[in-house]
């Protein structure tokens, strides 16, 4: 066996590793405006490599990606941003001050990627309709004809709301928001979405330069960016070394990137 065909073994051997992110097509639920990729996957599309440990989505009975944070937390995703490496949640009702309030927020992150960027304290208040509904915010869809229930992360206005004997505490809570603003002192009904971001895998900067992030190899969780070469494209780079390739080149350098990426769509 001569050189040219020990290193043609070499590199198919080692094509397999180099193209683990580059086989994995980018799936969607079919009511959803963002692809899934790495480090998420949908399970029942995407093999296990294709996704990162704690990143598995899922698509409901009206297409809408889903994501579990615990056995109890399930939320709707909006938004994934794999270059800020955020994820944006909302709850199915419609009504993430009620979820927070019942729960205590409890959410249980300790088992999961995730992580809360920003978060806030808030005292939760029920108020008399006639007092709060002329003065202040309030979360309509806690309130109902005798309560009406306002949450404020001013301690001055919570000490005098319950002093008027107009409101009672409900609770207090640490509550998630997308960004620090001292200036907004209450939570109102277009508070609805939960952020969460993560840090590992760290892939923003494959996604910055606009390359794939993905497993480095068929095994561990090392990461790694890998260019959006088309399966041709990789026996390209075996050719470039050994003429003797120049046969596998021709059969597969048909295959472009748009057939390696092709969507897989559920609902």
């Amino acid at each position: 066996m001569d050189f040219s065909h020990i290193f043609l073994l070499f590199f198919l051997f080692i094509l397999p590793t180099l193209s683990t992110a580059q086989s994995c097509s980018i799936s969607k639920c079919m009511k959803d405006n963002f692809g899934i990729r790495f480090p998420f996957r949908i399970p029942e599309l995407q093999p296990a490599r294709c996704g990162y440990p704690g990143f598995n989505l899922a698509c409901n009975d009206v297409g809408v990606s889903t994501l579990n944070l615990s056995s109890s937390e399930q939320f709707l995703v909006r938004n994934i941003d794999y270059v800020a490496q955020q994820i944006q949640l909302y709850d199915p009702d419609v009504c993430l001050p009620k979820r927070l309030l019942l729960q205590g927020f409890n959410f249980d992150l300790s088992n999961s990627p995730f992580l809360l960027p920003f978060s806030k304290n808030f005292t939760f208040l029920s108020c008399q309709p006639q007092f709060a509904t002329s003065r202040f915010p309030v979360l309509s869809c806690l309130s109902n004809s005798t309560s009406s229930v306002v949450a404020t992360s001013s301690m001055s206005y919570v000490r005098s709301m319950s002093k008027s004997n107009s409101c009672r505490i409900m609770a207090n809570l640490t509550v998630p928001v997308a960004y620090p603003d001292e200036a907004n002192q209450f939570l109102t009904d277009h508070y609805g979405d939960l952020l969460l971001t993560w840090n590992s895998p760290a892939c923003s900067i494959c996604e910055t330069e606009g390359r794939l992030c993905g497993f480095k190899s068929n095994s561990g969780l090392g990461i790694a960016c890998f260019n959006k070469y088309s399966t041709g494209q990789n026996f390209t780079l075996c050719c470039y070394f050994l003429s003797s390739c120049s046969s596998l080149n021709s059969s597969s350098s048909e295959m472009d990137e748009n057939a390696l990426f092709e969507e897989n769509v559920t609902t």
